[in-house]
């Protein structure tokens, strides 16, 4: 229940340090391993994409990639937002970091870069199954399967 407040228009400008607690509630509706709870978390935080950071996206992007494979539509829509999202807003920083050497000073720096590897890894590890549902899915879903596809292979 209080997942959803945290995530209150009215809440939201009130706490500067809310990301840590929204993050901090995605984690847990994904370690709830209930596809409707994280799909119901993932429609709030779209519509609210100052929300994103890295950590979020590295906590949740397994979830996505398992509610992108779901047999229900909405939630398919949903992940495929949240990826969209997700990719635009942290492709870039993606790609810097998986591309670069870490000199071991920065401890910083090294967890950006492991977060980046991670994200890297599952994004190209789901990019075949995309351009496969993007060849077998049906009209309404097909289009953001191709936008997502043009996505990776433009940021990543």
């Amino acid at each position: 229940m209080y997942i959803f407040i945290l995530f209150d228009d009215f809440l939201m400008p009130a706490f500067p340090a809310m990301t840590t607690m929204s993050e901090r509630a995605a984690e847990d509706a994904v370690a709830y391993c209930d596809q409707s709870v994280t799909n119901d978390i993932l429609s709030v935080i779209n519509q609210k994409q100052s929300v994103w950071s890295l950590d979020l996206l590295c906590s949740v992007l397994p979830a996505v990639i398992e509610l992108c494979k779901s047999r229900h539509q909405p939630y398919v829509v949903n992940a495929l937002g949240a990826l969209k999202v997700g990719l635009k807003q942290f492709g870039n920083l993606i790609k810097q970091n998986v591309h670069s050497d870490v000199n071991g000073i920065d401890i910083s720096q090294e967890e950006r870069k492991r977060k980046c590897d991670k994200c890297y890894s599952l994004i190209m590890g789901f990019l075949p199954e995309l351009q496969e549902k993007c060849s077998t899915s049906d009209k309404d879903t097909q289009p953001m399967y191709r936008e997502l596809i043009y996505i990776i292979g433009s940021k990543l």
